[in-house]
């Protein structure tokens, strides 16, 4: 497998997103691998096109809200990495 790596940029909805961040998170993989290796997988199962059902807004509003919280010392981490890049500038 070549393990040369190209940067790209590509637009995802939020739910997408929370469910890289999740697996990624998860599994111990960074957010392209988990891509890298769904990719790799619905490909080989063949059905890489195949479309999948979209959530209605209520559905995808709870499926978000029920994904994993940081915890309230991550809250604090954050927090204070934001009053920092502020004061910054």
């Amino acid at each position: 497998m070549n393990t040369s790596s190209v940067k790209v940029t590509y637009s995802l909805d939020l739910l997408t997103v929370r469910e890289v961040e999740v697996m990624a998170r998860e599994s111990g993989l960074s957010k392209s691998e988990v891509v890298r290796r769904a990719v790799h997988r619905a490909a080989a199962r063949g059905d890489a096109l195949a479309p999948q059902p979209k959530p209605s807004k209520a559905e995808a509003l709870k499926i978000l809200q029920s994904g994993p919280r940081p915890s309230p010392a991550e809250l604090e981490a954050r927090m204070k990495e934001v009053r920092e890049e502020r004061r910054a500038r």
